[in-house]
């Protein structure tokens, strides 16, 4: 450039751009004769949060945490978590022994069995709504048949319908009245489609491509996947979803402010990254997030470590 004539300009110097501002991490308090602690899910209240631990070699057992203290809920098994809970303290548990499940419900002291339905083999309980109580999840009767099921306040199953064209379905959250989202599957596994249940049971294919999915709901405001993206739906619009971010949406908290998997996106579209002390190429593990923006997870998502996250 000096060669033809043409001054070169030195560059305006500018301030570096600050590093995004991150969720500071916490430690969850534990038990000393439980090891391994993982929290799965927070009440929206922030008072209750759900998970399990190690109980010996083995052997686990569902546990919960309470205004932050924890508690060994009790049931030890093979494999046994408590998966979700609510404002009330209800806590969905559920145990594997020799590979067969078995799903409770866990109020006030005591577990409660959740039948499986009639005709099918085994049945996975997950999630509860926060308002109603309804406990939402998968019956199958062999690996390649997968219904969605609830079960009610009398605590017994109503398996709900699957849309013409699709065999499989998962089921990923239950919003406050009892709205059940995830997805269907096309028996050749080409084509997913973002679904959801109606309290009545109906059951309404999402607008997206052949690859989409629900992860998480509250108050009619869906979040999931779209082809990698990261997308907003407004069930019962009947409009398209909104892209908003790249990655998996992991929960919603009552404002519309979306857990990701290493981060937290505010409805006006500002990151901010759940701080990982000690980086690595696992990276943080993101179970869940109240409405006062804490989130809970683990520090590591392959050593663990109970955590939480300032967001606030």
């Amino acid at each position: 450039m000096l060669a033809l004539g043409i001054p070169v300009l030195a560059p305006v110097a500018t301030a570096a751009a600050a590093p995004p501002e991150q969720c500071l991490q916490h430690p969850m308090a534990t038990l000393p004769e439980l090891t391994a602690f993982g929290p799965s899910a927070v009440a929206p209240g922030g008072r209750f949060v759900s998970g399990g631990a190690e109980a010996a070699a083995d052997r686990q057992t569902a546990v919960q945490w309470i205004d932050g203290v924890p508690e060994n809920v009790g049931m030890v098994a093979e494999y046994t978590f408590a998966s979700d809970v609510n404002d009330a303290g209800q806590l969905v548990v559920l145990g594997r022994t020799r590979g067969s499940y078995r799903s409770f419900i866990y109020d006030d002291g005591t577990l409660q069995n959740l039948p499986t339905p009639p005709g099918y083999t085994q049945a996975v309980a997950r999630f509860i709504s926060n308002t109603t109580g309804v406990v939402a999840g998968v019956t199958y009767s062999d690996a390649s048949k997968l219904r969605a099921v609830i079960w009610g306040a009398d605590h017994q199953p109503h398996v709900l319908p699957v849309p013409d064209g699709f065999d499989d379905v998962t089921v990923n959250d239950i919003d406050e009245d009892g709205t059940v989202v995830g997805s269907v599957i096309a028996r050749d596994g080409d084509v997913v489609s973002a679904a959801y249940w109606l309290p009545d049971g109906t059951v309404t294919l999402l607008p997206g491509t052949s690859s989409s999915e629900v992860t998480a709901v509250r108050d009619g405001v869906a979040v999931g996947t779209d082809s990698g993206q990261a997308v907003r739906w407004v069930l019962g619009s009947g409009e398209p979803g909104t892209p908003f971010a790249a990655g998996r949406p992991v929960a919603i908290a009552g404002d519309g402010t979306v857990l990701m998997e290493h981060s937290v996106i505010t409805p006006d579209g500002v990151e901010r990254q759940l701080e990982q002390k000690h980086p690595d190429e696992y990276g943080v593990w993101a179970a869940g997030i109240d409405d006062n923006h804490q989130v809970y997870g683990l520090e590591n998502a392959f050593t663990g470590g109970a955590v939480r996250w300032d967001c606030s």
